[in-house]
């Protein structure tokens, strides 16, 4: 037994992704492996690695032709006692396949994966394979502890490509020749359509996050900091989440709350602005060597301008690096935000960079499955920590 990172890596058209989950006890000797990954890490000692690239299709669930279906529109529906209003299919797009229990066997669970294809008028074009099917994996497998006796078979992930793989993974790949339809005019509605000023009138000085996510945000934005780099922190509080080193970075805080912004200690001066009411950043032209952008993205009505401008003060080949995670003030977030998967989320994120800005190795990753801190108030309730979901791309030059 033994505690095990998987890391998956693979190619969608617009991007490459990395999926990486943390097992806290994983049997070496039982639990299924791809190929012999399993017995390779029996030889390794804690901190090593062994990998081997794979055909999803080969380990899991076969991409199958019949599964493209196409069905009339009117077969698309919602299955709720709520008052909700109806769902809208549009091409590219996840939905539960509850919505078209009618049309199809309903062979697993009702909240599970289809793709629409293609949503016309009159027809719709759905894909029924697992959204990795097809695609090409490079897995790598590391040892974060030593290795300990036995115990209870039920205490381990069983499948471990299942369990990586069985509840995202290959969603935020957009298709390889037509765009989501994500950008309709109701998408980036609220709930709470009052400006964000007035939201943001009391400061919150409170973590939104637990302590083990914000450490591996820190983790991932130190792979982009260098020392002596000017750094905005766009839509700033009241803790930046950057690294203790390097510490001669110049941070620039962008945000809402002037006592949140002078409460920051890693930021050197700061901003006051709404984004959604102004979009235009009030910085010279390529003025940045790297712009990030925490938990926030949700909140923005127009992210396509505001990553435009974003683009703009960047320097040629400097990143902008969004992190998210699965909470959020549900009021004041766009409406998109809270219908798509959670790894969905991504795939817009990554449209954002793709089609607002001048953005080239377009990147995501996701890390999950590590456990809450002891001391977390949710501890009782959640398991988990909460995930780290994230998107970059580099300025083109």
């Amino acid at each position: 037994m033994a505690p095990v990172e998987i890391e998956l890596g693979w190619d969608s058209p617009h991007a490459r992704h990395r999926d990486r989950y943390y097992f806290e006890h994983v049997d070496l000797a039982n639990d299924r492996f791809p190929a012999d990954l399993g017995s390779q890490l029996q030889d390794r000692s804690a901190g090593e690695s062994a990998q081997l690239d794979i055909l999803f299709d080969d380990w899991q669930e076969q991409y199958q032709q019949n599964l493209i279906r196409t069905l009339p529109r009117e077969q698309f529906r919602r299955r709720s006692k709520h008052p909700l209003p109806p769902v809208i299919p549009r091409t590219g797009r996840f939905y539960p396949r509850r919505f078209v229990s009618e049309a199809i066997e309903m062979d697993r669970d009702a909240n599970w994966p289809l793709r629409c294809l293609q949503a016309g008028e009159r027809e719709l074009r759905i894909d029924l394979n697992h959204p990795l099917a097809g695609r090409h994996l490079n897995v790598q497998a590391t040892l974060l502890g030593e290795t300990q006796p036995g115990r209870d078979q039920g205490d381990t992930p069983g499948d471990i490509l299942a369990a990586c793989t069985g509840n995202g993974p290959g969603m935020q790949a957009s298709l390889a020749d037509t765009d989501t339809d994500f950008f309709s005019a109701e998408a980036f509605r609220r709930i709470d359509e009052a400006g964000d000023s007035e939201f943001y009138t009391s400061p919150r000085l409170v973590q939104h996050l637990d302590a083990t996510c914000r450490e591996h945000i820190q983790m991932f934005y130190g792979r982009f900091l260098q020392p002596g780099m000017r750094v905005l922190d766009l839509m700033s509080s009241w803790v930046s989440h950057l690294p203790a080193e390097p510490t001669d970075i110049d941070v620039h805080g962008l945000g809402l709350n002037a006592q949140e912004l002078q409460a920051n200690p890693r930021i050197n001066d700061s901003t006051l602005q709404d984004l959604n009411q102004d979009s235009r950043l009030p910085f010279d032209d390529a003025a940045f060597d790297a712009v990030i952008c925490t938990a926030s993205i949700e909140y923005l009505i127009q992210p396509l301008a505001v990553v435009k401008e974003v683009s703009r003060i960047l320097k040629p080949g400097a990143p902008f690096v969004i992190t998210f995670s699965d909470r959020w003030f549900p009021t004041k977030a766009i409406q998109l935000w809270s219908e798509l998967y959670a790894f969905e989320r991504m795939q817009l994120v990554l449209d954002y960079l793709r089609l607002g800005g001048r953005f080239e190795q377009l990147a995501s990753e996701s890390l999950r499955g590590w456990p809450r801190p002891a001391d977390d108030p949710y501890i009782e309730q959640l398991d988990d920590a909460d995930p780290l979901f994230a998107v970059w791309g580099t300025k083109k030059c």
